[in-house]
């Protein structure tokens, strides 16, 4: 037996899930225009909510720049690296209070 169209396609959001995202924006879109407004800024929309909350509750933007930054983040690095272990204070230093 042949399937016809399943659905959705993969990963694709559900219409639900497309319905909260598309209000959750449109309305911190709306509130940082009103903010913009109260405040007197030029820009407004996301940008202005999204600033408010970063003076507002820096925890809850924090929160939400975690959620746009990568999990993973893979660094390579090629070439010789010297590591310079110091066990004291090196001499152009100098011992506290000998300056």
């Amino acid at each position: 037996m042949v399937k016809g169209n399943a659905g959705r396609p993969k990963g694709a959001p559900n219409r639900v899930t497309r319905e909260i995202r598309e209000a959750i924006m449109g309305g911190a879109e709306l509130a940082g225009d009103d903010i913009a407004k109260e405040r007197g800024w030029k820009h407004g929309g996301l940008l202005a909510y999204f600033h408010n909350l970063a003076e507002v509750e820096p925890v809850a933007m924090s929160a939400c720049l975690r959620q746009c930054l990568p999990k993973d983040v893979k660094v390579g690095m090629e070439g010789l690296v010297a590591i310079r272990v110091v066990t004291g204070v090196p001499p152009e230093i100098g011992e506290p209070g000998e300056n």
